[in-house]
């Protein structure tokens, strides 16, 4: 997959994701962690391909893994076309524990 083609896929997967009501925000940023690389910038916590799109989470203290697994695929699944979704579970925090954007 192309680097333009990946931008608005994982712009839009990030988006999805972010409106989730048990995500607190998109995981990652270590070794190994999904990122999608673009010029100049990257967007961490989601990495899109040919045929898989992982995106890492970071949910709300007290959210199950299965209600935000749920909830993350309602919202993303309709953007991955033919490609297998990845979700991995980062971490858990309360949003005020969140650093800054």
């Amino acid at each position: 997959m192309s680097a333009g083609s990946a931008r608005p896929a994982a712009e839009s997967i990030a988006a999805a994701v972010l409106e989730c009501p048990l995500v607190v925000r998109l995981g990652g940023g270590g070794v190994g962690e999904p990122a999608t690389y673009l010029p100049g910038r990257r967007i961490t916590g989601v990495a899109v391909r040919d045929e898989t799109v992982e995106v890492s989470v970071v949910g709300t203290v007290g959210a199950t893994a299965a209600d935000l697994d749920d909830q993350v695929r309602r919202a993303v699944l309709p953007l991955v076309g033919e490609r297998q979704l990845h979700v991995a579970f980062a971490d858990i925090e309360t949003p005020a524990e969140s650093p800054p954007s």
